[in-house]
């Protein structure tokens, strides 16, 4: 009861801080991969796509949101505008974790990372202090 309480609290807390950033001007950056292990893999990436454009329309952040996909065939970014969502992928040898870190972060005046990998949200703030 102690844990779900704890998680509970963080997400509301987490809840609170999207509708604040969803009233300003922002963009949402989503790990995608490290979304999807959360769930262990059971998620597909376009379930996952269509998720979070529910999610986005929900929180009145339709075409302020990026989800960020582990490799791809090539490094390349779809905006899908009937789901109100960009889409990147990082390429063959990319990870999300640099794309995210190296290029969407530093591209973005105010962002907030979706991610649990705490590597990357060290790499992001270091990132976002550089601008």
């Amino acid at each position: 009861a102690r844990k779900s309480a704890s998680l509970q609290g963080k997400l509301d807390s987490f809840e609170e801080t999207v509708v604040q950033f969803a009233s300003g001007a922002g963009t949402v950056i989503v790990d995608g991969d490290n979304v999807r292990g959360k769930s262990g893999f059971s998620v597909s990436h376009m379930e996952l796509v269509r998720a979070t454009s529910i999610w986005a329309d929900q929180c009145g952040l339709e075409g302020r949101l990026v989800v960020c996909i582990d490799h791809g065939s090539s490094a390349d970014v779809w905006y899908l505008s009937e789901l109100g969502v960009a889409v990147c992928f990082a390429g063959p040898v990319g990870t999300a974790d640099d794309l995210i870190a190296t290029r969407a972060v530093p591209c973005f005046a105010n962002a907030l990372v979706i991610t649990a990998d705490a590597g990357l949200a060290k790499r992001c703030r270091s990132a976002a202090r550089g601008r």
